[in-house]
C-alpha cells in the first residue's frame, strides 16, 4: 500500500550528482523517486504541475544565523529555509562555546531542517552586532570538548577580523584561531567587511580551506576581492588555488 504518491510533471529537473539537466517528469513514491513511467497514475497520485519551475534535490544554504530567540539577526529554519528550496543550512557562528549546548538542544535538534554550524571563538558568539574577540578569553579546552561532542555537526570556527570587533588585538585572535584550527584539521570562517589589515595580507595567512566572507558583492568589490564585473582579484584567486 502506497503512503504517499506523486507525480511531478514537466519541470527542469537539475541533479548534480546524477548529471541531470533536462525537462521531465518526476515520480516520487513512498518517499523513493521511482521511473516516472513504470508505475500508472491512480486517484491517489498527487499530480503537480511544474512547467517553468525548476526541480532539484534540496539546496544548501551556506551561510545564515538560526539560533533565534538568542541572536539578534537569527531566524527560524523550518519557516525561513524550506520555501527558499533549503533543505541544510550552515550557520555562520551564532553560537560560541558559552552556548552552544543551548544552540544545540533548541535549535538544531527541533528543526527539520538540517543544520550544521561553525563556532564563533568568542564565547558568546554573535548575540549581535559586535563580539568580544579578546584572545584571553577565547577558550581552547572547551573548543575542543565541543568538537569531541558535535563532531557530526561542527564544519569550523568562524570569528569577525574587522575593525570594529578585533581593532585593540590586532591579528592574535586569527592566528589563535587558526593554530586551534590546526590541532582540529577544521577550516577557519572569518568575516572581514571592514578588515584590520589590508586584505591582501589577511588572505596571505589564510589555509587550504579556509572561508573569507564578504556581506555584499558591493563590500567586495571595495575591498578589491572582486571587481563589479564579479572578476576575482588575482591575489585571491592564487590563494584559492593554492
Amino acid at each position: 500500500m502506497m503512503k504517499n504518491d506523486i507525480l511531478i510533471t514537466g519541470g527542469h529537473i537539475i541533479d548534480p550528482a546524477r548529471n541531470i539537466n533536462e525537462i521531465n517528469n518526476l515520480r516520487i513514491i513512498n518517499d523513493i523517486i521511482v521511473d516516472a513511467d513504470k508505475y500508472p497514475v491512480t486517484s491517489e497520485t498527487r499530480i503537480i504541475h511544474a512547467d517553468g519551475m525548476i526541480v532539484t534535490p534540496g539546496l544548501i544554504d551556506y551561510h545564515a544565523h538560526v539560533f533565534y530567540d538568542a541572536t539578534e539577526g537569527g531566524v527560524r529554519p523550518d519557516m525561513y529555509m524550506p520555501p527558499n528550496g533549503v533543505t541544510t543550512v550552515v550557520d555562520a557562528g551564532s553560537a560560541g562555546t558559552a552556548n552552544f549546548d543551548a544552540f544545540y538542544r533548541t535549535v538544531i535538534c527541533a528543526s527539520k531542517v538540517r543544520i550544521k554550524a561553525f563556532l564563533t571563538v568568542s564565547p558568546p558568539g554573535q548575540t549581535w552586532s559586535q563580539e568580544n574577540y579578546d584572545p584571553d578569553n577565547i577558550d581552547e579546552n572547551k573548543i575542543h570538548a565541543l568538537f569531541r561532542q558535535y563532531r557530526n555537526v561542527l564544519q569550523g570556527l568562524k570569528l569577525k577580523v574587522q575593525t570594529e570587533d578585533i581593532a585593540e588585538y590586532g591579528l592574535k585572535p586569527l592566528t589563535e584561531s587558526l593554530r586551534i584550527a590546526n590541532d582540529l584539521r577544521c577550516p577557519v570562517a572569518i568575516h572581514s567587511t571592514h578588515p584590520v589589515v589590508p586584505m591582501k595580507e589577511l588572505v596571505s595567512l589564510l589555509r587550504r580551506g579556509d572561508i573569507e566572507l564578504v556581506s555584499l558583492l558591493r563590500r567586495a568589490a571595495i575591498l578589491s576581492l572582486m571587481r563589479f564585473t564579479a572578476k576575482v582579484a588575482p591575489f585571491l584567486l592564487m590563494k584559492a588555488l593554492s
